[in-house]
């Protein structure tokens, strides 16, 4: 009965060695599991933080892209509208060149016609005195003039 007591005895000791061993394997999984645990935290942290810094940069370059696109884009139509204004400049300077051009032209053309009849005048007046003086020197029957110039002569003379 002793023997048996001690080798209770030493089972008893073999299995609080064991439980020890148990605990402390149980602590160890304990601190392992809470380890584990913590770094799935941890990662799931950086995660979600590396997810929140990439939507952020995306959100930030739409505003960007959208700034630069409203930039272009007013860039465009202050140049569109200064075309515009360069062009209009342009018509109404050309326009006022071509005005004054056709009213050059006309001037001339007047000048012209007023110069054609002055000359024409000038013309039909020394046409007139050369009659005249025919007249007045030959009489009408040398010059064979026909009755209705001679009528004509007459009434001028008179």
């Amino acid at each position: 009965e002793k023997k048996r007591q001690i080798e209770l005895l030493e089972l008893q000791e073999k299995m609080k060695a064991r439980d020890a061993f148990g605990a402390a394997l149980g602590e160890t999984m304990a601190a392992q599991a809470a380890a584990d645990e913590e770094r799935m935290i941890r990662i799931q942290k950086e995660l979600k933080e590396k997810e929140e810094k990439l939507y952020q940069e995306k959100i930030e370059k739409a505003k960007k892209m959208k700034v630069e696109l409203k930039s272009s884009l007013d860039a465009q139509i202050l140049d569109q509208q200064r075309r515009k204004k360069e062009e209009k400049k342009h018509l109404v300077e050309q326009y006022a060149i071509f005005q004054k051009q056709a009213k050059d032209a006309h001037v001339q053309a007047e000048l012209k016609e007023k110069d054609k009849r002055v000359k024409m005048e000038q013309y039909r007046l020394q046409l007139e005195d050369q009659l005249r003086s025919v007249v007045k020197v030959r009489p009408s029957k040398e010059l064979l003039m026909s009755d209705v110039e001679r009528q004509f002569n007459r009434e001028y003379q008179d």
